[in-house]
């Protein structure tokens, strides 16, 4: 039996063709959300569960550019329902939560009082899904103006997990199986990579299951440095060159909100090279440098620990500034690195076709297993010492 009929057999439930993610209208969504969608309509076959999630999509996730028109429905028909991103905090001058999307950038909505409980998640960092607003012009608070209101939300990530579950179907697969089976949840072809390659891939993906695990990544462009952990967890989070600043990583002080650092298992510096930390009035630098050696940051006389593991990618390919510095960064990181490979490039030969595990629940069940694995954190810890773990992609 093959390890792609064990997965069926085992997980008939958790399978999707991630090759109809391709079909999906809008691209901006994170593949784990158009596949929930998938996923969740796949026993009424897939063209039918295609139609749907297409459905869902042209609906409920209007361009950036229709923000404002779709405020003004929200407002003339009183409800409607919006995908998308939705974060909040609570705020302790009305005694209540209140939460926020992208599309309406910086408008709060009320939410019912039982929502923050069954999905505490959009208190912890936001979670995707489908939110139900109603607009009621004259609702106030403490004397503040707040019209929109949640009434009901549904999101696309898997609240509960059965690690035991996991741990048991594990043992039905052979060590390559089982790399194939992870290597195709990431979205790649596990025929196209060889066993070594494999690992190398996999070893991007560290920072999701092992708390406080400092990755630097150097390689060609295209061969996948930031592909996967884009796409496969709600728990990361992208800064793609910019400026990174101390209210955005660690702690805001005007709202004393904490950052993305707080917020999530893994942050990702895509385009190292590149990125710039604002200076103007902390040592941003100087912050998580400490925070990567120590586990905590300081900020505003106020000390707090993280988990979150630190993911720094960069591009070696002609023409970039690393390629200038190659050769020296190279011979930094000869004694300390883990030994790179040449990866294959990411493209439609590389990527996965047919039907692949679903992978949105695996990185909520995969740091919870990792965390009870003793032998794995040893290897874990050998590599790096919670310091900074280095991969040269030649």
């Amino acid at each position: 039996m093959t390890w792609e009929e064990k997965l069926r057999r085992r997980f008939p439930d958790k399978i999707v063709n991630k090759a109809l993610t391709r079909k999906i209208i809008r691209r901006q969504l994170p593949r784990f959300v158009t596949e929930y969608l998938l996923a969740r309509y796949a026993d009424r076959g897939e063209t039918e569960a295609l139609r749907i999630a297409n459905d869902i999509v042209l609906k409920h996730f209007p361009e950036p550019r229709h923000a404002e028109r779709v405020v003004f429905e929200l407002a003339q028909q009183g409800s409607l329902r919006l995908l998308g991103f939705f974060y909040g905090h609570f705020d302790d001058k009305i005694h209540a939560p209140l939460i926020r999307t992208p599309l309406l950038g910086r408008r709060e909505m009320r939410i019912s009082t039982r929502l923050p409980k069954e999905y505490p998640i959009l208190l912890e960092g936001g979670a995707w899904g489908i939110a139900e607003i109603h607009y009621e012009p004259n609702a106030e608070v403490d004397g503040r103006k707040i019209p929109f209101f949640i009434a009901n939300f549904a999101p696309f990530q898997v609240a509960r997990i059965d690690v035991d579950d996991y741990k048991e179907a594990r043992s039905l697969f052979t060590s390559d199986e089982w790399i194939a089976v992870l290597v195709s949840t990431i979205g790649l072809n596990p025929a196209a990579y060889s066993r070594r390659e494999s690992l190398y891939v996999l070893t991007r993906f560290l920072p999701l299951v092992e708390p406080n695990l400092n990755l630097l990544e150097l390689g060609p462009r295209g061969t996948g440095k930031t592909y996967g952990i884009r796409n496969i967890s709600p728990y990361s989070f992208v800064i793609s060159g910019g400026k990174a600043t101390a209210a955005q990583l660690f702690l805001d002080l005007r709202t004393r909100s904490v950052g993305v650092i707080a917020r999530k298992d893994v942050v990702v510096f895509d385009e190292i090279a590149y990125a710039k930390f604002d200076a103007t009035r902390d040592d941003v630098l100087g912050i998580l440098k400490d925070y990567m050696a120590s586990g905590l940051f300081s900020r505003g006389g106020i000390e707090m620990p993280s988990e979150c593991s630190i993911l720094m990618v960069g591009n070696t390919d002609h023409g970039t500034k690393e390629a200038e510095e190659g050769e020296e960064i190279e011979e930094l990181l000869a004694d300390d690195a883990v030994p790179g490979v040449e990866t294959p490039p990411v493209d439609e030969e590389q990527g996965t076709v047919g039907e692949r595990y679903l992978f949105q629940s695996l990185p909520v069940a995969l740091p919870q297993a990792f965390k009870e694995s003793d032998k794995i954190r040893r290897l874990v810890y050998n590599m790096g010492e919670h310091g900074m773990t280095s991969c040269w992609n030649r």
